[in-house]
């Protein structure tokens, strides 16, 4: 290839990553406002582009989805191994597990969607979510070795537990939206009152 023909496609793909992290950022804020199922050509729009600009880049809605999520679901593998050098295995298990539901929160209908690519293996978010399993997993396995948490749970309890409990912050959150008096516990205090009803009984 000549050194014109480098420059234009330097340039080409600098303007295809622009594009693309034009449609990311206002994938997410679409997403923040409307929820997971919110128009693309709404996405597109605010990114400046047509949609088929935006399908040229991710080829479904699940593909926006895995593109937005994939740091957040790293940042949990990275926080597994700070926490796997601490001594309280359960303590580590819960955090990670109230930093999973904020993640959860990130966008409205993440929760749904997270429990059924978990079991969907044709979906794009299939194998990111296996990989936060395998991740919490192991937390799991540790903090039950050391006692601290029932033997016959599963990683995918504590996965249904966590959407369960990002959803009721969510509609939570939509109910304040109304109706600022209205209470509702923080997805923290609902955690703890869970994760106490796991932990061992003595007979």
């Amino acid at each position: 290839m000549t050194e014109s023909g480098d420059v234009g496609w330097s340039a080409a793909r600098a303007h295809a990553a622009r594009n693309r992290d034009r449609l990311l950022q206002s994938a997410a804020e679409v997403f923040a406002r409307d929820g997971v199922n919110a128009s693309l050509r709404d996405v597109a729009r605010r990114a400046g582009v047509g949609i088929g600009t935006l399908y040229r880049r991710f080829e479904s809605r699940e593909a926006v989805l895995a593109a937005l999520l994939a740091d957040s679901f790293a940042s949990l593998n990275a926080l597994r191994a700070e926490l796997e050098s601490r001594d309280d295995a359960t303590g580590s298990l819960i955090e990670w597990l109230s930093a999973l539901t904020d993640e959860m929160r990130a966008f409205p209908g993440v929760p749904d969607l997270v429990v059924r690519a978990m079991v969907d293996d044709d979906s794009r978010l299939h194998e990111l979510c296996r990989n936060m399993a395998r991740t919490g997993g192991a937390l799991l396995a540790r903090a039950q070795s050391s006692g601290g948490i029932r033997s016959d749970l599963t990683i995918a309890d504590l996965l249904r537990v966590s959407a369960a409990i990002a959803t009721i912050e969510e509609q939570g959150a939509e109910r304040r939206k109304s109706d600022e008096s209205t209470a509702s516990p923080t997805a923290s205090r609902m955690l703890d009152i869970v994760l106490d009803g796991l932990r061992p009984r003595s007979p």
